[in-house]
């Protein structure tokens, strides 16, 4: 009885996200790390809901063609092809954003403010192909910035990211990864 129990949620949990997900069925196997508000658990999954849809098909074919750095995305993206990524994107891009809730550490956050200013010219426009990072997980965010200092991230475009941060002091990158993550 168990078995059928579990069995007849999850096929209802997999019918409701299908459709819930009307536009493109395959979104389901995104939202099973990034959650069904494009907000994954955690503190390491990046929020990608309300992200630009240009910004999420580069990220997704540099992924897929192994010219962005990420552990399990590169396998996973290589499963698309060029309209599936821009499908994903456009969909992805089509919801709301949605912040972090956690709270963050106000003094560590101070000094992030403190370092921000070079990275606002960037992050805080209109550019589309870049990132929104305000409201990200810190976690994600200290990750990311960690990649691009150790040269992880050397061939996605992000030349300006590895300038900026190759210097900083992993203290520095918290900081500026708690200032961000606060913002919503």
């Amino acid at each position: 009885m168990y078995r059928y129990v579990i069995a007849v949620l999850s096929l209802l949990f997999i019918l409701s996200v299908s459709a819930w997900a009307d536009e493109i069925s395959f979104v389901s196997y995104c939202t099973s790390c990034h959650g069904t508000n494009g907000a994954g658990p955690g503190e390491t999954i990046p929020y990608i809901s309300g992200q630009s849809k240009e910004y999420l098909a580069i990220t997704m074919t540099e992924m897929r063609d192994a010219t962005r750095y990420a552990t399990l995305m590169q396998t996973l993206a290589k499963g698309y092809n060029d309209e599936e990524i821009e499908a994903l994107a456009a969909w992805f891009a089509a919801r709301q954003w949605v912040s972090n809730t956690n709270k963050t550490d106000s003094a560590l956050a101070a000094n992030g403010k403190a370092l921000s200013e070079s990275c606002s010219s960037c992050h805080e426009e209109s550019m589309r192909e870049v990132p929104r990072i305000s409201g990200q997980p810190s976690g994600y965010l200290s990750k990311a910035m960690l990649e691009y200092k150790n040269m992880l991230r050397n061939n996605d475009g992000g030349a300006a990211m590895m300038i900026g941060v190759v210097d900083m002091s992993d203290e520095d990158i918290q900081a500026l990864a708690e200032y961000y993550s606060g913002l919503k």
